[in-house]
């Protein structure tokens, strides 16, 4: 389970890291739509700091992962469920927007898949 766990983490951290360049690359999207006269400057500004705050609630979660303790977990499904519960808190407390959560969650789901059957 040691080794499972320590591939499961390193994964998820490059599946965020991936994250964190989607996000860049919608913010790039929206300033070009903006140049363009596609989105008023309100509607960019907007968009804009809806995604830095999932950016920041990222970069928050991809810190705090290193610091969480995981040894107790049993399997993957324990595994899977101390990093949700980790992770609503800190979307709860920090104020951060939800939908982080529904993004994080699919690219844990897709980890925890990958996991189960190749490793």
């Amino acid at each position: 389970m040691k080794e499972k766990r320590r591939k499961f983490l390193k994964i998820l951290t490059i599946e965020l890291e991936d994250l964190k360049e989607d996000i860049e690359l919608m913010q790039d999207f929206y300033q070009t739509r903006e140049q363009k006269g596609e989105i008023s400057s309100y509607v960019f500004k907007e968009n804009l700091t809806l995604l830095k705050k999932e950016q920041a609630c990222i970069e928050n979660i991809l810190e705090s992962l290193v610091d969480l303790d995981l040894t107790c977990c049993m399997d993957l499904d324990d595994l899977v469920k101390k990093i949700e519960d980790h992770l609503l808190d800190k979307i709860k407390k920090s104020n951060y927007p939800e939908v982080v959560f529904i993004l994080f969650k699919r690219r844990l789901s897709k980890v925890l898949q990958y996991i189960e059957e190749v490793v």
